[in-house]
């Protein structure tokens, strides 16, 4: 199942990677991404309908995001990506600052673009995908990680932004799990961390709009 869940996701990166790299258009892009949501999701609906009563059980549970369910073997694999994933990041981490920069200044540095990213999706798709294999789609974690990570740091710098990102992952993770099993009947994970998250999203949008408008 994990190596199915990264296979899946690195084909799906591979496909976006490959559009942006046809189409320089933003908009294209976004609008490729969407498609492909909606490919996913229509193919798991299929899946749905044929699948029997326990199997749409379980899937919903899945769904729904937790970490109670994983077995030692389980928490073993995903520790195991995790080494894995995190040696490969920081290997590529200066590739990853030079291009910051943008694709041209990475190309006329010397550096290849095409192993930079490759590697950075090869990294992100072990990961993600080995933990949403046993945990289901806990998708906030990385969208509020790295945007607090470097406003913690105060850097954009890859080898000081990957461990204060990872530990903030954590934390996040961790106080969506306590406060989920606050309840008598425990919440989903996915949902408290989509509470915990957009908040935070959002005011870190509204702080990085008003320093804008300063400057």
């Amino acid at each position: 199942m994990a190596v199915a869940a990264f296979l899946g996701a690195f084909v799906a990166a591979a496909l976006v990677v490959a559009v942006s790299a046809r189409f320089r258009s933003v908009t294209t892009l976004l609008v490729f991404g969407v498609m492909l949501g909606f490919i996913f999701s229509a193919l798991s609906s299929v899946l749905q309908y044929t699948a029997g009563e326990e199997s749409l059980k379980l899937f919903y549970s899945w769904m729904a995001g937790s970490f109670s369910g994983c077995r030692y073997f389980e928490v073993a694999l995903m520790a195991g990506a995790l080494v894995i994933g995190l040696v490969l990041a920081f290997c590529n981490g200066k590739g990853l600052d030079i291009i910051l920069f943008g694709e041209e200044y990475a190309t006329l540095s010397g550096a290849s673009t095409r192993r930079i990213l490759f590697l950075s999706m090869l990294s992100a798709c072990l990961m993600t995908g080995t933990v949403t294999a046993f945990c289901g789609p806990l998708g906030f974690v990385g969208i509020v990680a790295p945007h607090l990570a470097r406003r913690i740091t105060g850097s954009s710098v890859h080898r000081q932004v990957l461990p204060c990102a990872l530990a903030t992952g954590a934390t996040l993770a961790l106080a969506a799990d306590i406060l989920a099993n606050l309840w008598p009947i425990p919440l989903p994970v996915g949902s408290t961390l989509a509470l915990i998250g957009i908040p935070l999203i959002l005011t870190l949008l509204l702080q990085q709009k008003a320093s804008n408008v300063k400057h």
